[in-house]
């Protein structure tokens, strides 16, 4: 369990920054109030092409950042992340949950985010190349104040073969999915 209420690190990755080269499994953890609000990736941040994380069976629970409430992924790193449950996490920016740039890949399968927000993307947010894959997994009672109550792209390729009831994932500007 990382629980984190004391302190505000100002770089990335409130609990975990996996930085150019490395692989880290989480296997049933709890990520607990992690907070980076001057940096990305409430609980873990992971960037460039040798950085993997892959996390199953855990639990992010109201982590904050600017960008990727949880989870943050630039510079070509890989994330996935099987049955975990991510719940009440906050971006002042983008990406409630998770906010992939440059290049990173995420496979989402089988995880549900609830009541999550940010500015664009209540759960997440995808730009810059980056490739999402999304399998039978939920999203409930997410918001983003301007687009995508529950996702967001900007040039970057999805592949989601799930049902998203835009009803309720909340958003101000756009639909669910922008």
């Amino acid at each position: 369990t990382v629980n984190d209420t004391d302190s505000d690190v100002t770089g990335n990755g409130g609990a975990t920054f996996l930085n150019s080269r490395g692989n880290v499994t989480f296997a049933a953890c709890d990520f607990v109030h992690n907070s980076v609000l001057g940096g990305n990736g409430g609980a873990i941040a992971a960037r460039g092409e040798e950085a993997q994380v892959l996390a199953y069976d855990s639990y992010f629970n109201e982590n904050s950042a600017r960008s990727g409430g949880s989870i943050f992924s630039a510079r070509g790193a890989y994330v996935e992340l099987w049955r975990n449950e991510f719940n009440g996490n906050v971006a002042k920016e983008n990406g409630g949950v998770f906010y992939l740039a440059d290049n990173a890949a995420m496979y989402w399968i089988s995880n549900a985010a609830m009541n999550s927000e940010s500015l664009n993307g209540g759960v997440g947010y995808a730009a810059d190349n980056s490739k999402l894959n999304i399998e039978n997994s939920t999203f409930l009672r997410n918001n983003a104040s301007r687009y995508g109550g529950a996702l967001y792209f900007s040039q970057s390729t999805a592949h989601t073969p799930f049902r998203l009831d835009p009803g309720h994932n909340r958003r101000t500007l756009c639909i669910s999915v922008y």
